[in-house]
C-alpha cells in the first residue's frame, strides 16, 4: 500500500483486538477503505500468518496479500 493513497481497498485476517482496531483505524488515516470480506473490489490482504481462509481465499483468487509489516512505513510517515 502506498502511503495515502486513495483507492486501496483491503482485508485484515488473523488479527485480534486491540491490534486489528490499530490497523483499520491507520490504513483508514491513510485514504484506503476497509471491507471485513474479501470480494472483487478489494485490493489487498493484510494477514497475520499464511493459512488463514482469507489468505487462502486471495491465494486463489491470485490476491495480493502482505503482512502487517508493509504498514509500518506508512504508520512512521504520518
Amino acid at each position: 500500500m502506498v502511503c495515502g493513497q486513495e483507492g486501496v481497498v483491503f482485508v485484515l485476517s488473523g488479527f485480534v483486538n486491540p491490534e486489528r482496531g490499530m490497523l483499520r483505524s491507520r490504513a483508514m488515516e491513510m485514504g484506503a477503505e476497509y471491507k471485513p470480506d474479501w470480494n472483487s473490489d478489494c485490493t489487498i490482504l493484510v494477514c497475520a500468518f499464511p493459512n488463514t481462509p482469507k489468505f487462502r481465499q486471495v491465494e486463489a483468487d491470485c490476491g495480493t496479500i502482505v503482512s502487517k509489516v508493509f504498514l509500518f512505513p506508512c504508520f512512521v510517515s504520518m
